[in-house]
């Protein structure tokens, strides 16, 4: 089944799911989720062998794990969680519990695990291209708890005081931005120019500082749909260096009147005669 642009909210599930349960290829697309709880795993969406594209969750709560999202075996594309919770100590995965899953473009904001994994508890999944920032841990892994994971491209950063990603077994990370440093290949250690890094938080990027990513792992496009360059930006959203604007009539610019548009052009600003 596909569910398509629905929103759910204020949904109490007394077993897995507290937003959406689906088992067995299923596909959520533009679904919202919120404000919703589970007296067992997955406070928003419970995913077994699915696909989920743009979705958000937020507010959700679960007594098991994986208090916003939890996946088995599936696909996490574009998707949003924060201010998600474990309602009970040493469970795991505040935002995401993914296992064997495959998370690009992805954000886990403000999240709290009761256990382990305040962003994502990752179990043989990989993350590419995902931010995960703000999110708390009472266990391991403020930002991440990796059990043989693959990080590629990521932002993992301002997540809470501890280790940013923990490393139980076998968990690779690369081309990433790890607050305090990670081993691994093309790892930096900087602060990422988030729009704001106060509530709410804005984590699309204010400059092209975090364009080191690999493009051999880098989707085609961002949480936005927006397109990646060939030097692709690191976490879930691309640089693009300005807004996008139709004008027409007279454009002031210095004090003088130019006649002239400006439209964008991949990272560069170009300068028409509105001729073409």
């Amino acid at each position: 089944p596909t569910i398509r642009n629905c929103r759910i909210e204020n949904c109490v599930s007394q077993s897995a799911g507290g937003g959406i349960y689906s088992d067995g290829a299923g596909w959520l697309i533009g679904v919202t989720v919120a404000n919703c709880t589970s007296s067992a795993d997955a406070g928003g969406v419970y995913m077994n062998s699915g696909r989920l594209v743009d979705c958000s969750v937020s507010g959700c709560s679960a007594e098991g794990d994986g208090a916003g999202v939890y996946a088995v075996a599936s696909i996490l594309d574009a998707c949003f969680v924060k201010d998600c919770a474990n309602a009970i100590d040493d469970y795991m995965g505040g935002g995401f519990y993914a296992d064997a899953c495959d998370l690009v473009n992805c954000v886990a904001s403000n999240n709290d695990a009761g256990g382990d994994g305040g962003g994502v508890f990752a179990k043989k999944s990989s993350l590419t291209n995902c931010t995960l920032a703000h999110n708390t841990a009472v266990g391991d892994g403020q930002g991440v708890y990796g059990n043989n994971a693959l990080i590629r491209n990521s932002i993992v950063y301002a997540n809470g005081t501890g280790t940013q990603i923990f490393n139980y077994a076998g968990t690779v990370v690369e081309y990433s931005d790890v607050q305090g440093g990670f081993t691994g290949s093309h790892n930096i250690s900087s602060v990422p120019p988030f729009a704001s890094n106060v509530e709410p938080y804005d984590y699309r990027l204010a400059s092209a500082s975090m364009n080191v990513g690999n493009p051999d792992y880098a989707p085609g496009w961002d949480i936005e749909r927006k397109p990646r360059y060939a030097s692709p930006d690191l976490g879930a959203y691309e640089y693009v260096g300005g807004t996008l604007r139709t004008v027409s009539g007279q454009v002031y610019a210095g004090g003088a009147t130019n006649v002239g548009v400006k439209v964008w052009i991949g990272k560069t600003w170009t300068t028409t005669d509105g001729t073409g």
